[in-house]
C-alpha cells in the first residue's frame, strides 16, 4: 500500500450562497448580550404569515398585535440562585416581562461542535408549586449548524405538579420559551411527569422583516412536539398516563440575531397543520446586542488519515459555517499551483484508493 498524507484545511474564497447556515456563533451564547421583543398571545387568522415550506420565500412580522414586551438577557446560572440543580449549564436565559418585571428561566450551554445544550427551566407560572424542573436526559434543541433541509429529534421527560382540577392544563412554548405560557393552577398539586419530544426541520428559507430591524435573510425551523402527560395520583411514583398533545412551534433564525421569530400553535389532541390559523403566542424581536460575526466558512482544523485495506479514510470535523467540503490532493507541496480538486462533499469523510504515487490531500471548507 501506498501512503498518502493528509494536511490541515483551508477556507475557500467564495461568496456565501442562499440559503443561509446558522451556527453557535449566530445564537446568543455569551453572558452580557440580550434581546427585546414584542410578544402577542391568542392571535387569529395568522395562516398567511406562516407562509409555505421551500424557498425562497419572504415573512413580514413588522406589525402585529402586541400583548407585552419581553427582555431574554444571557447571564450567569449563579443569578438565579438555581445553578447547583443545573450544575452543566454555563449560560441561563432570564425572560423578564418588562410590563410586570415576572421572570422566568432556561439552563444552557452553547457548545460549538454540539450545538446549544438545554438542561431544563424555572418558571412558577408553569407550576407553582413545582417552578423548577430538570431535562432527563438534557436536549440539544438547535445543533450546532443549521441550514436547509437540516432535521433533528430530541426527547427528554421531567417532573412537575399539576393543580388537581387543572390536568389538561396549557403545555406553553418549546424550544427558547418553554416558559410563555401560563398552566393554570390552585393550591393542590399532583405529581406530574412530562414525557417530551419534538421533531424538526430546517423546512424554509428567505427573508424576515422585523420590526426597527428591518430584513434579513433566515431559515424558518417547524418543530413539533408532543407532551405525554402523566399523573402519580396515589403518590407512589407509579405515574400513569392521562393524555397526549401536540404542539407546532415555527421559529426565524437569522445570522447574528438567533431567534428573530416564533409562532407557536395552540395545544390540541392531534398535530395541528402546518399552516394552523390560531397562534397561542407570536413573538418579534426588535432589539438585540449581539455582536456581527464572519460568514466565511473555518478552515478544517483535525483532518485524520485512517488506513485500510488499499484504501484510506480521510476524516475530519465540520467547521462553523461549512456546508460542503471539497478535497484537494497534490503530489507536490512545493508547487501551489498544483491541488488539483478530488471531489465536492457535504459528508464529514472520503475513502480514497491507495493505488498511483504519493498524494497529499487538504480539504477547502465551502459555504
Amino acid at each position: 500500500m501506498r501512503p498518502l498524507l493528509a494536511l490541515a484545511g483551508i477556507a475557500g474564497l467564495l461568496q456565501a450562497q442562499e440559503p443561509i447556515t446558522v451556527t453557535s456563533f449566530d445564537m446568543f451564547n455569551a453572558t452580557g448580550q440580550y434581546y427585546r421583543a414584542y410578544v402577542a398571545t391568542n392571535v387569529d387568522n395568522v395562516s398567511t404569515l406562516l407562509g409555505q415550506s421551500g424557498g425562497p420565500r419572504a415573512w413580514n412580522f413588522s406589525q402585529s398585535p402586541t400583548n407585552y414586551t419581553a427582555r431574554f438577557d444571557y447571564v450567569a446560572p449563579s443569578e438565579s440562585g438555581l445553578d447547583a440543580l443545573f450544575p452543566e449549564a454555563t449560560l441561563a436565559e432570564r425572560k423578564t416581562v418588562e410590563e410586570t418585571g415576572k421572570t422566568s428561566w432556561l439552563f444552557l450551554k452553547q457548545e460549538p461542535g454540539t450545538g446549544r445544550i438545554n438542561y431544563g427551566f424555572h418558571d412558577p407560572d408553569f407550576s407553582p408549586d413545582m417552578p423548577t424542573s430538570v431535562f432527563d436526559p438534557p436536549i440539544v434543541d438547535f445543533p450546532e449548524n443549521i441550514t436547509y433541509g437540516s432535521s433533528w429529534s430530541v426527547s427528554t421527560e421531567f417532573l412537575t405538579s399539576i393543580g388537581a382540577p387543572d390536568i389538561g392544563f396549557d403545555i406553553g412554548l418549546g424550544g427558547t420559551a418553554l416558559n410563555a405560557l401560563p398552566a393554570p393552577q390552585d393550591d393542590f398539586g399532583i405529581p406530574a411527569k412530562i414525557i417530551y419530544s419534538a421533531d424538526s426541520k430546517a423546512d424554509a428559507y428567505g427573508y424576515v422583516t422585523l420590526p426597527k430591524l428591518g430584513f434579513m435573510e433566515c431559515l424558518r425551523i417547524n418543530e413539533l412536539a408532543t407532551y405525554e402527560i402523566q399523573i402519580d395520583f396515589d403518590f407512589t411514583g407509579n405515574y400513569q398516563t392521562v393524555g397526549v398533545y401536540f404542539v407546532r412551534s415555527l421559529y426565524w433564525l437569522a445570522k447574528d440575531r438567533g431567534i428573530v421569530a416564533q409562532v407557536v400553535s395552540q395545544q390540541s389532541g392531534t398535530p395541528p397543520s402546518d399552516a394552523f390559523s390560531t397562534a397561542a403566542v407570536i413573538m418579534r424581536q426588535f432589539e438585540n446586542n449581539h455582536p456581527e460575526g464572519s460568514r466565511d466558512p473555518l478552515p478544517v482544523a483535525d483532518l485524520q488519515i485512517t488506513p485500510g485495506q488499499d484504501q484510506v479514510m480521510l476524516h475530519w470535523t465540520p467547521p462553523l459555517n461549512a456546508a460542503s467540503f471539497r478535497v484537494e490532493s497534490t503530489e507536490s507541496l512545493g508547487d501551489p499551483s498544483s491541488w488539483t480538486p478530488v471531489t465536492t462533499t457535504t459528508n464529514n469523510f472520503l475513502i480514497v484508493p491507495t493505488e498511483g504515487p504519493w498524494r497529499f490531500f487538504r480539504i477547502v471548507s465551502l459555504p
